[in-house]
């Protein structure tokens, strides 16, 4: 990749792959490689890189849960824009927490995994935000390490999701993707 070290240095980005590498097991399954290697484009800091499934992966990766819900991400937090869950009901309200992890630091770290250039946060943001992209992004990865230290562990096709509205107050719900 020309101008590989153009927002990060050698040592950053050897790092990145030696951490990559390090996280993988003698028993590597599709989709566990693809999260490792798509877990690089924050060291590469190169909004044109991108990673894409293989056609296996693409195809058992339309059968992998997804979050029902169409979000808008607004700084640091969730709004729901679209509700598909067989229920409904939910759209316009904020998503405080997933599996009992703050929105937040589920945001922050999913953004931090989105390709950009050098720092941009922006076009993180904006990609997240249309269709189901942010629900997509958990689907591809099971576990999904916070900026806190707590880990969100994707429960398959279950999502325990706590709401806010200022006129009801919060409420919790869970989620069949």
């Amino acid at each position: 990749h020309a101008g590989l070290q153009r927002y990060s240095t050698t040592a950053e980005i050897d790092a990145a792959f030696t951490a990559a590498a390090d996280a993988l097991g003698p028993q590597v399954g599709r989709r566990d490689l693809f999260v490792a290697v798509a877990g690089l484009s924050p060291a590469i800091r190169d909004g044109h890189t991108r990673f894409r499934h293989s056609d296996e992966l693409a195809r058992e990766a339309e059968d992998w849960p997804l979050l029902p819900l169409q979000v808008r991400v607004e700084g640091d937090r969730l709004h729901v824009v679209r509700d598909c869950s067989a229920s409904g009901g939910l759209s316009g309200r904020e998503v405080l927490a997933i599996q009992g992890i703050a929105a937040s630091a589920i945001v922050r770290r999913v953004v931090a995994l989105q390709p950009r250039d050098g720092w941009n946060e922006t076009g993180p943001r904006y990609r997240l935000t249309r269709s189901f992209a942010f629900s997509e992004a958990l689907a591809r990865r099971k576990t999904i390490p916070s900026l806190e230290g707590e880990t969100l562990h994707l429960r398959e096709g279950s999502y325990p999701i706590e709401l806010g509205d200022h006129d009801l107050g919060t409420r919790l719900a869970r989620l069949d993707g």
